[in-house]
């Protein structure tokens, strides 16, 4: 097995080739060393409430850096070129979301806390990470 980081961010649909084509861009003009490949898929719309596929279709972005390189700047350089495209994390992996950025993408975030809140009053099912997200 080779090792990789990834992060895989999710685009409206009806942005997807546009967000293709601007990390096509992103890896010519700046990234030009990072080659791992990157796939792409669709999702249909769901209703879970932090569900990346919350209330739209979606496009998959799923990026990796290229074993062996320092392709932190990279991963960074595509959640911030991402943004532009309302880019939803998937949670289990790689991602730059504040507690900010999560609240504006997802419409069932102050629901979801509130749920959260209801059945765990004291975050003892919360770590570090998500207790910054969803405390």
């Amino acid at each position: 097995m080779i090792p990789f980081h990834e992060l895989e961010y999710y685009v409206p649909m009806e942005r997807g080739r546009e967000a293709v084509e601007s990390l096509q861009d992103l890896i010519r003009t700046r990234h030009a060393d990072q080659k791992y490949p990157i796939e792409v898929r669709w999702v249909k719309a769901e209703e879970g409430y932090l569900s990346p596929f919350q209330g739209r279709n979606t496009t998959v972005l799923s990026v990796s850096g290229a074993p062996g390189t320092n392709y932190w700047p990279y991963l960074r350089d595509v959640d911030e070129m991402l943004q532009d495209f309302d880019a939803r994390a998937h949670w289990g992996k790689i991602h730059f979301l504040t507690r900010e950025r999560v609240a504006a993408l997802y419409p069932g975030y102050e629901e979801f806390v509130a749920v959260r809140r209801e059945f765990d009053p004291h975050g003892v099912f919360l770590n570090d990470h998500t207790r910054a997200l969803l405390a």
